[in-house]
Parts: C-alpha cells; structure tokens; sequence
C-alpha cells in the first residue's frame, strides 16, 4: 500500500496562563494523522509557566515559533498571532486553536479534506460542531443544534457559528483575513474569518465534533443556554451594549472597504445598508424587514431587531 503523503498545516495558537491544560492540547496536535504541523504561537503575557511549557516542545513539531508579547486580549491576540503566522509559515492549510482543548487525532485530516473539495484559488474555511466536555473529562453533549447553524452567504452576518478552535482555512483565507484594518478587540477573529469566506469563497460547516472543548468557567464564548436562560442571557448583552461595538455594522465597513470590488452588486447594496442604516430611516427600516438579517432562532431575531432599534448593530 502506499502511503498519502502528509500535507503541511500551520496551527496558530494564543496562550495565556494556560499551564493546567496545555500540554493535553499540545500532545493531541502531536497526535494529529496524515499531517506535519508548523506551530505558532503567541503568548499573550502568561505570568504562569505556560511559555516554558511550550519551550519543551519546539523539537516535537516539524517547526514550532514562539512569540512572547504583551497583554493584548484573546481577540487582539489572535489576530496578531495571524498576521504573524502568515508571514512565518507559508503552508497551504492553517488551523485556530485554544489552549485548554483535546482534538481528535483526525481533525485535521478531515478539514484538510473538505477543503480540498472546494476551489483552492478562494478562501475557503471548514468549521464543525462541538463536543463539550468537563475538566475532569467527562463529555456533556454537542455545543451547536445544527437545525439553527447556517453558514451561508444570504445569513453571514445574521448567523455567525464558528467557534475559532474548529477553523481550518487554506492560504487564501489567511491573506484575507489579515486585511482587517479596525479596533481587533471587537471582531471574533472567527468571526471575521467565517464573514471573508461566505462573501468571498466557501465555507463547510461539519455536524460532526473532531474536538473535545473544556468548559472551564473561563471561556471567552461556548457556555451553552437553553429555554429562558438562553433569552435572559441575549436580553442581558442587548441592553449592556456599547455604542463603539457595533460588530455586525464593522464587519459590513471592513467587507466594503477592502473587498467591494470583488462583492456582487446585490451583496454591496446589502452591506450598504448595515453599514448605513443608523443614519437613513429607509435603511432602518429595510434591514428590520429584511431575510438577510434573520436567524432560525426567534430569541437571536429579537436580538437583532433590538440592536437595530438601538443603533447598536
């Protein structure tokens, strides 16, 4: 039998005191099949021993490239870890990750295969469901009810589900995705990267889970709700939001700015409207009626209305 040849895949990672579960996440990218990893990482300013953690591994991977930086927040982080990956490691596959997670030793293998199955010329990103689990390991069921997960086009900017630590994405997407140009604290790194690929390429949502992700309690995102807590917890963020963080309306900005050219004219009108509609009631009152800004989640679509009411988009 002859074997596949192994294909070259950068995983860039942000760290931050991540001392209690790092070398579990790390051993599991070891693990990884049909792949030889370049790893990147940047240290978001651990005052634990996760940077040495890290140190006694960098003749483990095929290349490993460690940053220490300054604290930046894991959004800032992420994104800086990005742009310098790119410019490090030159690898036709690139993958986000935490710190605190075990992945399956297929997770790449099978991303990798999803994308090759689209036009490589594009950015494209794979992204899946996932399996949460306990510190101490025990599983707690799927993350994501994938009757509500879209990842198309039309719903971009209303149903937004990627989760940074499932996206694996070609060269293409990682050239687009650095071309972000305002405040990085207020755009999801996954979320900007889902937003590129569903205006500019493809994108490939696997209900599958080819990752275990811990719930600590320290999470940035992925705690899940149901029933009232899931209303109470949208109620609560609409009325504590900030004028300054209208992402939904930033990443419309960004899309036009530095990608309209390559838009259709009914995508540049739509995105004229989000970027537009605090300031013309006819858009205003477009966008609250419009499909493109509407979920299959009755709670989210509440949300939305109010963020728009609110000029908070």
């Amino acid at each position: 039998m002859v074997s596949r040849e192994k294909k070259y895949v950068t995983v860039i990672m942000s760290t931050y005191n991540g001392h209690s579960y790092i070398k579990e996440q790390l051993d599991s990218l070891l693990s990884q099949k049909s792949v030889l990893i370049n790893l990147f990482v940047r240290d978001d300013g651990s005052s634990d021993d996760t940077v040495h953690i890290i140190e006694n591994y960098k003749n483990k991977f095929n290349a490993l490239k460690l940053v220490k930086g300054k604290n930046l927040g894991p959004t800032s982080s992420f994104h800086k870890a990005a742009e310098d990956a790119k410019d490090c490691f030159f690898t036709e596959y690139y993958a986000f990750c935490d710190q605190d997670d075990i992945w399956l030793d297929n997770k790449l293998d099978i991303a990798i295969s999803h994308i090759d199955a689209s036009d490589n010329n594009r950015p494209s990103l794979y992204f899946s469901n996932l399996m949460m689990m306990t510190d101490d390991g025990q599983m707690l069921g799927m993350l994501l009810e994938d009757d509500l997960v879209s990842h198309t086009r039309e719903k971009a900017l209303a149903a937004i589900y990627t989760y940074g630590c499932t996206c694996v994405f070609n060269r293409k997407a990682l050239e687009k995705f650095t071309c972000l140009s305002i405040d990085k604290k207020y755009i999801f790194h996954d979320n900007w990267m889902f937003a590129v690929c569903a205006f500019l390429g493809t994108v490939y949502y696997d209900k599958a889970s080819y990752i275990n992700y811990r719930q600590t309690g320290h999470n940035v995102s992925g705690n899940k709700r149901t029933g009232w807590r899931i209303w109470e917890q949208r109620l609560v963020k609409l009325f504590s939001l900030k004028t300054d963080q209208r992402i939904y309306e930033s990443i419309a900005k960004e899309l036009l700015n530095n990608f309209g050219d390559c838009l259709s004219d009914e995508d540049k009108r739509f995105l004229e409207v989000v970027s537009e509609y605090r300031k013309n009631i006819k858009y205003k009152l477009e966008l609250l009626n419009s499909e493109r800004i509407r979920t299959c989640s009755r709670s989210k679509n509440f949300c939305i209305k109010g963020r728009i009411l609110l000029n908070c988009l």
